[in-house]
């Protein structure tokens, strides 16, 4: 009887010792609307956006170590979005390729 808990517990050793450790996803998609939010407390900068602009885009917010800058600079590259800074702190979202007609 020894032998055979000494069997199964050098197969249960063998077998965790190498399986791979899975972590948790601890960060979790956002809506971008929230993300915004978020960023315009901790920046001091105001985000203006057509809310049909920003809406069903959901990203992973970024790191809060991030700069002003970087955070764009994440934000650009997560959503597929225009991000142009303007003055007064102020930043214009839009989408690519969006252009407006004059019937003149």
């Amino acid at each position: 009887m020894g032998a055979k808990k000494n069997y199964l517990l050098f197969i249960l050793l063998f077998f965790f010792e190498y399986v791979p450790a899975i972590a948790q996803d601890v960060t979790k998609k956002e809506p971008l609307v929230q993300v915004l939010m978020k960023l315009q407390d901790r920046y001091d900068h105001k985000f203006n956006y057509f809310e049909d602009t920003v809406e069903g885009i959901s990203i992973v917010p970024p790191n809060s170590t991030y700069s002003f800058e970087q955070a764009l600079t994440y934000l650009r590259n997560n959503t597929g979005l225009i991000f142009t800074l303007l003055e007064n702190n102020f930043v214009s979202i839009k989408r690519k390729g969006v252009s407006i007609l004059c019937g003149y």
